[in-house]
């Protein structure tokens, strides 16, 4: 039981860790002019989580947001789609 929630609460750190780099990356990206764009790994996962949570442009609950982040993180579909982008940078090259 211990285990499982600590779990649940692992994930949950690493969702809001995630939404708040998304956050960052939104509000940052415009700044730098042309040293902001992002390596193409980044810009897939970015543009993957925004899919399911926008921007926050001004005040919100955010009870939302971590509960369309979770279902990502339990599925592994951000770490699949991440590790799609990864895998073939792994492999030998002749």
């Amino acid at each position: 039981w211990m285990m499982r929630k600590a779990l649940g609460a692992l994930r949950t750190i690493l969702g809001w860790e995630i939404i708040a780099g998304c956050q960052a990356i939104s509000l940052g990206i415009p700044h730098l002019d042309h040293l902001g764009k992002l390596g193409e790994g980044t810009q897939l996962a970015f543009e993957f989580v925004r899919e399911h949570i926008d921007r926050m442009d001004g005040d919100r609950y955010l009870y939302a947001d971590i509960e369309a982040m979770r279902p990502l993180i339990v599925d592994h579909s951000l770490g699949q789609m991440i590790f799609s982008f990864v895998q073939p940078l792994r492999e030998p090259h002749d």
